[in-house]
């Protein structure tokens, strides 16, 4: 979606604390993992980036012998 608003429901679902073993799972790039929708609206006010496609979800999955696999979404 693009609004301001469906993308701090998307940071609320993906970092629930049972998914991310209470935000120990949480990366972030550019941005504190305490405060995500407040530090990407600072970026993306500064590159006049506020309108359009809000975001991009990346999940990493690990297997059990280390095996990175990465999936887009």
């Amino acid at each position: 979606n693009y609004s301001k608003e469906s993308m701090s429901k998307l940071i609320n679902y993906v970092t629930e604390p049972y998914k991310t073993n209470n935000g120990r799972y949480i990366c972030t790039r550019g941005c504190s993992k305490n405060s995500i929708l407040r530090n990407m609206y600072t970026i993306k006010r500064a590159h006049h980036k506020e309108k359009g496609k809000q975001g991009e979800h990346f999940v990493i999955s690990i297997t059990p012998d280390n095996l990175i696999i990465y999936i887009r979404n």
